[in-house]
């Protein structure tokens, strides 16, 4: 069976590789897209990540997750795998192509990698 992504190695965000060609996988799968291979487990991700946009989130979720909304959800690629996620520190402007990375924040009372601005 597939384990649940992202996964947590201490601070390190684990996610889901092919371990013959080396490529992202999301979702994980048992069969690498790309290659055939049949490695797919965790790695640990170590960044950069690209902001391909952001958008603005009023409702439409579980009244519980907007106690502190509206919320962005910023989609980014992190090396040919793409990811949703929130800003754990929101950079002002936003702009398409901003360099950011993913630290281990929580959302509600669930820790998950949240993008921060790469300087930050």
């Amino acid at each position: 069976m597939m384990p649940a992504y992202p996964l947590r190695s201490g601070d390190d965000i684990l996610l889901p590789s092919c371990a013959a060609c080396g490529r992202w996988r999301w979702p994980g799968g048992e069969i690498c897209r790309d290659c055939g291979g049949v490695t797919i487990g965790p790695a640990r991700w170590t960044g950069p990540a690209t902001v391909l946009a952001e958008v603005r989130v009023h409702r439409g979720v579980p009244a519980a997750n907007l106690e502190h909304g509206p919320y962005e959800v910023v989609a980014i690629d992190l090396g040919g795998l793409r990811f949703l996620t929130r800003w754990g520190e929101r950079p002002d402007p936003v702009r398409r192509g901003q360099r950011c990375t993913l630290r281990w924040g929580r959302v509600g009372d669930t820790d998950w990698p949240l993008a921060y601005p790469q300087d930050a």
